[in-house]
């Protein structure tokens, strides 16, 4: 059998690999595990005689899927504080690589869960791995843990995929907004280029180009082109 554990905050999956014959039970793993532990302890502590390999798997299985609830809920909790922040220009970079971080936990997580559920689904249809009857009603405990912690962490992902399309709706509506107002702004400077242009030509024999208010009477044309048209645009509502 190989049970999965989460160790630390980076959610790593150690793997547990555990060997059954002739009522001797081997477990072997790469780091210390503290589900583990507990149980070892309370099996050599007991004095239980009926207490077989099968009930010492079927604690250690508990034990490790009840410790998943604590980085299942650590990591719904992270969501929900997200999903109540309000949309801000200063933050959402941060809050953005946050997201994508907690997104990729999420998905270290799932892939422990899933796993274990193929190991309880295992399980609870061959008998061989049981070996008796009086552990079905613990495995289904342990499935419908699973069971929950799985449906947390979809729920926890819908809910980032939410954040993200917000995110990214958020961002496209100042983008466009953005671009709304640089468009106007160059149609209220393309007529005023357009004359300063033409008046900034260098021909000699040029209409009012030597008149005294010549300078005056440009810009004032100009000064009149240009609140027409934002005149017109604020009642067009453009901006």
């Amino acid at each position: 059998l190989v049970f999965h554990s989460i160790m630390g905050s980076n959610y790593s999956p150690i793997a547990l690999n555990i060997f059954i014959q002739d009522n001797v039970l081997v477990t072997y793993h790469h780091q210390t595990l503290e589900s583990l532990n507990k149980v070892v302890y309370k099996y050599m502590n007991t004095l239980d005689a009926e207490l077989d390999c099968a009930d010492v798997v079927i604690l250690i299985l508990d034990m490790m899927v009840d410790k998943y609830f604590n980085f299942v809920y650590a990591l719904e909790d992270s969501v929900y504080h997200f999903e109540d922040r309000h949309v801000d220009d200063r933050f959402n970079k941060m809050v953005m690589d946050s997201v994508f971080k907690l997104r990729s936990d999420l998905i270290k997580v799932k892939r422990v869960l899933f796993p274990m559920q193929e190991l309880i689904d295992t399980m609870k249809q061959n008998g061989d791995l049981i070996i008796d009857n009086k552990h079905s009603l613990y495995i289904q405990h342990i499935d419908d843990h699973l069971i929950k912690q799985r449906n947390i962490i979809r729920t926890a992902q819908e809910m980032t995929n939410e954040i993200r399309e917000n995110f990214e709706s958020y961002t496209s509506f100042r983008m466009n907004s953005i671009m709304q107002v640089l468009t106007l702004v160059s149609v209220i400077f393309s007529p005023l280029t357009f004359i300063a242009g033409i008046y900034g030509m260098n021909f000699v024999n040029m209409p009012a180009l030597h008149l005294h208010y010549g300078y005056y009477i440009c810009l004032a044309v100009m000064f009149v082109i240009a609140v027409v048209l934002i005149i017109f645009f604020r009642r067009k509502k453009w901006f």
